[in-house]
């Protein structure tokens, strides 16, 4: 019988940890070959689709910093600068390069955490 519980318990664990395996989330395929993955950052939601790819990220850093990595990450690509925008606890860039366009937008939460949202439409 305490084979048989043991087991079990055995059997539980390795299903709790295969599903928080499985439930990390990476970039979206074509958000991935166009943008780095923020240092550090989780994975929140991630989607390819007809209209785009979009992604969201959370960090502990500050938003600003967030920004100052990308804006870097991007020109390094060869990405231009089209627009940025100040938020109230963030802000947002929008880059181009051919006929394509990316917005990311870093903004802080509580609990100190940033959310980052990158996203590039089709």
């Amino acid at each position: 019988m305490k084979s048989r519980s043991f087991a079990t318990k055995v059997i539980l664990l390795t299903a709790l940890i295969a599903s928080v395996a499985w439930g990390q989330t990476d970039l979206p395929r074509e958000l991935a070959t166009i943008i780095p993955k923020y240092p550090g950052s989780n994975v929140v939601v991630a989607k390819d689709s007809n209209g785009g790819s979009q992604t969201v990220m959370e960090t502990q850093d500050n938003a600003r910093a967030v920004m100052v990595f990308y804006r870097k990450a991007m020109v390094y690509r060869g990405w231009n600068i089209m627009t940025g925008m100040a938020l109230e606890s963030g802000s947002t860039l929008i880059f181009s390069k051919g006929d394509q366009t990316l917005h990311i937008t870093a903004k802080g939460e509580r609990e100190d955490k940033t959310i980052i949202l990158v996203s590039i439409p089709k």
